[in-house]
């Protein structure tokens, strides 16, 4: 209780200093990993709106996260990862970053993205055909010869095995392709101190401007 009136009180005082003409707060994203998570960004969200709605009243807004990420700054869409809003932000505003190559970066996390992708598919269809060799080894109806029973528990043994060893490489992976990614966001936040959270703000910021000039 004690630190939720702690950040009422500094948001209050930061709107009363700024006087905003407008609030744009960004709404809950319930995909979250995690009830705890979620539980305390509610608290959080709940005192920022109503330390806003105090000062401006109905000039108080929700955004949804996908909603501005696809109609603020160009080349964003819905589901943009952090390290590409503060990519497309620095682009935007002409903002540069020392030897950094915009369209490779973009290259190389599509190519990336391709390839997760691709082991996903993979995974899904072993996992259907593993669903439907099991279904086949108990089936009353026509059931197996003996040899065919043995033959069709043998293949799902080893893909069961392989399936295995696609979810470790996927992981692997993804953890690789993440670090990869952040290390990108790090390098913008280091040479121009637009970190994902400005970068977050600056286009919540853009989208309602346009939003209230009649522009989108």
């Amino acid at each position: 209780p004690q630190l939720l009136n702690y950040y009422y009180m500094e948001v209050s005082r930061l709107v009363t200093r700024l006087q905003p003409d407008f609030c744009c707060i960004e709404d809950l994203i319930l995909g979250i990993s995690g009830v705890n998570v979620l539980v305390k960004l509610c608290r959080i969200n709940t005192i920022v709106i109503n330390a806003c709605f105090s000062q401006v009243k109905d000039k108080c807004f929700l955004v949804k996260p996908t909603e501005w990420k696809a109609d603020s700054i160009p080349n964003l869409h819905s589901y943009s990862k952090k390290w590409e809003i503060q990519l497309e932000v620095c682009k935007f505003f002409n903002i540069n970053v020392n030897n950094f190559d915009y369209e490779k970066t973009k290259k190389t996390a599509e190519d990336s993205r391709n390839n997760l992708v691709k082991f996903d598919e993979d995974i899904k269809n072993l996992k259907i055909s593993l669903a439907t060799d099991k279904k086949s080894l108990i089936r009353k109806r026509n059931p197996l010869s003996e040899q065919d029973s043995l033959n069709l528990t043998n293949k799902v043994n080893i893909d069961e095995e392989t399936l295995l060893i696609l979810k470790e490489n996927f992981k692997r992976a993804e953890k690789s392709i993440e670090n990869s990614l952040m290390r990108i966001g790090n390098d913008i936040k280091a040479q121009t101190g637009i970190s994902n959270d400005i970068a977050d703000s600056v286009c919540i910021s853009y989208f309602f401007y346009k939003k209230i000039n009649n522009k989108l």
